[in-house]
């Protein structure tokens, strides 16, 4: 399966963020050694308000599960380019 998602976040604060994700689903078993998919994706996002601008130049990878009927749990995590800080 390839997840492939977008959409706007609209934050506590008011402020909006949309996102982009795409992915693969991968089959393992949990703990309990039940057959569980897992999603491996990687997520763009974009916002005009100054206070998430920095989210522009954040490419991140989710790990998730799918939790139960309409639930999903992510953890994501941005990708740091150091090559930068070396040239």
């Amino acid at each position: 399966m390839l997840p492939n998602a977008g959409g706007l976040v609209t934050m506590e604060d008011g402020a909006k963020v949309t996102f982009v994700m795409q992915g693969r689903t991968v089959f393992g078993q949990n703990a309990k050694g039940e057959r569980v998919g897992g999603q491996n994706i990687v997520m763009w996002f974009e916002a005009d308000d100054e206070r998430y601008k920095w989210l522009n130049d954040a490419m991140c990878v989710v790990e998730g599960v799918i939790a139960g009927l309409g639930a999903i749990r992510f953890r994501v995590f941005e990708c740091v380019n150091e090559f930068i800080a070396e040239s």
